[in-house]
């Protein structure tokens, strides 16, 4: 049996406009008053479209708090009661706008891409469906083109109408914030403000550690998988858990077939696989359009 790994780049390879420049493009359109204000709470906003998810760690706290104490109206205090409640409230107000980000990330997912499956008329693939596949996308392009059986299928971040479960989106952002700038800190309002961005960043991390355990049994079984095939993901480091976590219970001769787009991620790729522990020898790196997974994977 072979495990199939799907990444972004499987739905871009089939015309899907998946990227987060895309989204970018939709939050622009559909939402300018949120696309600006994204503008103001990011001090590298062209960094959150092209490397979304780590960047929603990593918001312009400093800024924030900076307009949540020129919100405060100390003409109408005597100092000795700050305005506890203005400097939570801005902050927080700034950081909900992140949160509705996330709600559009999940609108543009159902409205937008999976209605791009419709109109794709041939696969690309010759899959297989009696293999197991482990998504990293949100899409059911696997299921309405390629007619695997959801149960094949781990969605590893969940998927588009799966009832009322919310796209799996965030950060690795492990840190909390720290009481680094000198506003107000006779009246603690850092910390007040702290307490709102920490809450923050709890809500927008991706517990990963929680999502394997969740699906223990999945990993569990893969100690019969002779080959695996990674198709359009970019073995970035905010999911090298789960790869760490499919390599502990692989066997050491399972043979890894990976897919790369850009010429640059042809080591990048190598170098990943040799940090999991995987033998040079069991590694086969290939441009996406050049396999076939008859040739590779002797289906």
């Amino acid at each position: 049996m072979n495990l199939i790994i799907i990444g972004n780049g499987f739905d871009l390879y089939h015309g899907i406009p998946s990227s987060y420049q895309h989204f970018k493009c939709y939050v622009e359109k559909c939402n300018n008053s949120l696309y600006n204000k994204l503008n103001e709470l990011f001090c590298n906003s062209d960094l959150l479209w092209s490397d979304f998810e780590n960047t929603l760690g990593e918001p312009d706290f400093a800024t924030i708090r900076l307009d949540a104490e020129d919100c405060i109206d100390y003409e109408k205090s005597d100092r000795t009661q700050p305005d506890y409640d203005t400097y939570h409230f801005i902050i927080e107000e700034n950081l909900i706008e992140i949160d509705n980000l996330i709600e559009s990330f999940g609108n543009w997912v159902k409205d937008r891409l999976e209605k791009y499956i419709d109109l794709i008329d041939c696969s690309k693939f010759n899959l297989n469906k009696n293999d197991i596949y482990l998504s990293f996308n949100y899409t059911t392009l696997l299921e309405k083109l390629y007619n695997i059986n959801d149960d094949n299928i781990l969605y590893i971040h969940n998927k588009v109408n799966n009832g009322n479960n919310r796209l799996v989106v965030g950060h690795r952002n492990t840190q909390e914030v720290e009481n680094n700038c000198n506003i107000n800190e006779i009246y603690n309002l850092n910390n007040q403000g702290e307490d709102v961005e920490n809450k923050y960043l709890k809500k927008t991390f991706k517990p990963i550690e929680n999502i394997i355990e969740y699906n223990s049994n999945f990993f569990e079984k893969l100690s019969s998988i002779n080959k695996i095939c990674i198709l359009g993901h970019s073995l970035s480091v905010i999911d090298k858990k789960y790869f760490e976590e499919v390599a502990k219970y692989v066997t050491k001769e399972t043979k890894w077939i990976v897919s790369y787009y850009k010429e640059e991620e042809l080591n990048e790729h190598k170098i990943f696989l040799y940090d999991l522990g995987i033998d040079k020898k069991n590694i086969e790196v290939h441009k996406i359009y050049n396999i076939t997974l008859n040739d590779h994977l002797d289906f």
